[in-house]
């Protein structure tokens, strides 16, 4: 059993003990993710006060700015620190459908 909420992206990941601590291990990516089809995700064009702010774009999307997480690991950010998303791009989302049915 998982002691992070239900928009947490470390729901699914296994607890260790660090140093004596218990911390989330390794995240695990949400097979969901991988598996969309194209009627299950939508583009979002990125406006300029939506540039660099996920969790705007999730709180638009969502109503909840929790899951910037989503929309993080299905574009395959590495860094989403250098100001992603840019504006003037497309990013992909998963519609709420797909996001309400596996979280």
């Amino acid at each position: 059993m998982s002691i992070f909420g239900s928009t947490s992206r470390f729901k699914l990941t296994d607890l260790i003990n660090f140093r004596g601590n218990i911390v989330p291990g390794l995240m695990t990516r949400f097979d969901f993710l991988d598996n969309l089809s194209n009627d299950e995700t939508i583009n979002v064009e990125v406006l300029g006060p939506m540039a660099g702010r996920p969790d705007l774009i999730s709180n638009r999307l969502y109503g909840t700015p929790d899951y910037k997480w989503i929309l993080i690991m299905l574009n395959n950010v590495t860094n989403p620190f250098d100001g992603w998303p840019k504006a003037g791009t497309t990013i992909k989302a998963p519609t709420n459908q797909a996001v309400w049915r596996e979280l």
